[in-house]
């Protein structure tokens, strides 16, 4: 579990950069199946082009995948005990550097491919009439008219995580079924690494799931030029909500983070228990009591 501290710290990093950028610093208001819509958050206000503002959530979120890939790209470094490994060993800092690069300067062509924004509005308008006026009239900004690079260059990279997320978790589980079949590992620690597993797969696959699923919807939407506003807003606070499963999967997966977490809250509450005022009751003397502080002799 220590080997893996900092790659879950990486992954709790770019998580609450995207859910910030997302629901504090954007909030973007999309409209599907055109590239288009506008945002109201914080960078708004701070005159952030809209263009940026795109980028650096697109960013964030393929920085989130690429963190989940990573962790599994460590539990093979790790686990797996192959013959080949030692050459992959070479170069599996190169290979992560390369996924964090492309993820950089895929999205540098998207600054230069921003149509003109009136004309741009027009054809939006044109393609759907049914937009209400309070949506008409704000700041609406389009990204692109034409989704070539912007779809391709994106699908390729899921389709390629995912190759190697796969190729990650097949060898990951035929590792341990041979190392368990030749008897060069115990049944406890095959017990340990399949509970650790099972657990990473629970905490990395909720929210790649709840990544993933607004991601195809608006691939979907944009295909077969599909329009449902409540439906888009409703993804789209589905997507804000991406941050706080994550953290509570892990906190309630892991055993060592669900400890923490109950001893600092038993901590707290036993600190406020200390702190509560005690009330004392006083009982008057009198005669019949015998349980009274005897008087003082004179």
């Amino acid at each position: 579990m220590n080997s893996v501290k900092r790659y879950f710290l990486n992954l709790h990093i770019w998580i609450i950069i995207y859910d910030n950028f997302l629901g504090v610093l954007t909030i973007p208001y999309v409209i599907l199946p055109t590239w288009s819509g506008y945002t109201l958050g914080l960078l708004r206000h701070l005159e952030v082009s809209d263009i940026t503002m795109n980028v650096l959530i697109v960013l964030a979120c393929t920085n989130t995948l690429l963190s989940i890939l990573a962790i599994f790209e460590h539990r093979f470094h790790i686990v797996c005990t192959y013959s080949w490994k030692s050459k992959w060993e070479r170069y599996r800092h190169f290979w992560l550097g390369t996924h964090y690069m492309y993820a950089v300067l895929v999205f540098i062509p998207f600054w230069f491919l921003v149509p003109e924004q009136i004309e741009a509005k027009k054809h939006v308008f044109e393609k759907i009439p049914c937009l209400p006026p309070s949506v008409r009239s704000g700041p609406i900004f389009v990204v692109t008219e034409d989704f070539t690079y912007h779809l391709t260059s994106l699908v390729v990279f899921l389709l390629i995580g995912m190759i190697e997320f796969f190729g990650f978790m097949l060898c990951l589980v035929w590792n341990i079924l041979q190392r368990v079949r030749s008897k060069r590992m115990s049944q406890k620690t095959y017990e340990v690494h399949v509970k650790f597993f099972i657990a990473l797969l629970i905490q990395t696959g909720i929210p790649t799931v709840m990544l993933l699923i607004p991601l195809t919807y608006a691939w979907v939407s944009i295909l077969y030029n599909y329009y449902d506003q409540s439906f888009t807003n409703g993804v789209i606070i589905f997507e804000t909500l991406h941050g706080l499963c994550s953290t509570l999967v892990m906190i309630f997966i892991h055993a060592p983070y669900r400890q923490a977490l109950f001893a600092m809250v038993f901590r707290c509450y036993m600190r406020s228990d200390e702190y509560r005022p005690q009330s004392s009751s006083s009982v008057a003397p009198t005669p019949n009591n015998p349980n009274a502080p005897d008087k003082p002799q004179p």
